[in-house]
């Protein structure tokens, strides 16, 4: 749309300006632009007109130019995350680094990502950005209240400038670090909430953007897609076990009656 809008401006605005400079002319006097004098001034006029244009347009161009290469550094991160996570099959592992690289991916300081169980609660929490001794001393995990609570039960994106002046929120357990700026969404497959993640403490800005919960939110669709696949393998893997186990007693029952 920005480029159909450019093309528009490159044809009328030459137009305009000279049906502008007509104007003038004979508003202030029509014999303004004849003789030397007055050619040299139409040249001027016409040449700052070309200059003013012209910086406009590559103004344009540049901006973007720079729209552009950040989108293609937005779609190459969020490739490698993808194949990072998607290549996973240990549950455990798949949930570390969706954290971790969604955490990456919008230059966050601090990352969570909470798992719910199939019948509702909280299955599992992870962190990134503390250390394990930090994780330890904080406690155990949230049972969901607060602004926890509000992605949880409504299921939709959260973006705060300042977590801590929200009413919603119910402040920080003992030895749990400072927390202001705040982005979290739901991980959600087929309609379903699997989880969700919480990103905080924006550090090359003050607080999150738009652009910023765009990329997290075409994260957490290839996210939700390794969550499953990881479950699946956990399934058919403990499907295994109860078949190879149901054999052995098989077998052994077999033995014991011959």
């Amino acid at each position: 749309m920005t480029l159909r809008r450019l093309k528009l401006l490159a044809i009328l605005a030459p137009l305009l300006f000279l049906a502008a400079l007509e104007l003038a002319r004979q508003v202030i006097s029509p014999a303004l632009f004849q003789g030397w004098p007055g050619l040299l001034l139409l040249a001027g006029i016409v040449l700052l007109g070309t200059l003013f244009f012209a910086e406009a347009i590559f103004g344009v161009v540049g901006r973007l130019q720079t729209q552009l290469a950040q989108q293609n550094q937005e779609l190459l991160a969020l490739h490698d995350a993808g194949l990072g996570i998607l290549g996973e099959l240990d549950l455990e592992t798949v949930l570390q680094q969706v954290v971790d690289r969604a955490r990456d991916l919008v230059g966050a300081r601090y990352g969570a990502l909470s798992l719910l169980r199939e019948g509702g609660g909280i299955e599992a929490f992870l962190t990134s950005g503390i250390t394990p001794e930090e994780r330890e001393r904080i406690g155990p995990i949230p049972v969901g209240h607060g602004l926890l609570e509000v992605v949880l039960v409504e299921g939709q994106p959260l973006r705060l400038g300042d977590l801590n002046r929200d009413p919603r929120s119910v402040g920080f357990p003992p030895h749990h670090p400072p927390m202001r700026s705040l982005l979290a969404l739901p991980v959600v497959s087929h309609g379903r909430v699997l989880g969700n993640l919480y990103l905080t403490e924006k550090e090359a800005a003050p607080t999150f953007d738009a652009d910023d919960e765009e990329t997290l939110a075409r994260f957490a669709t290839l996210a939700a897609l390794a969550i499953e696949n990881a479950r699946l393998h956990r399934q058919v893997r403990a499907l295994a076990v109860t078949e190879e186990r149901e054999r052995i007693a098989r077998e052994m029952h077999d033995s014991i009656a011959q």
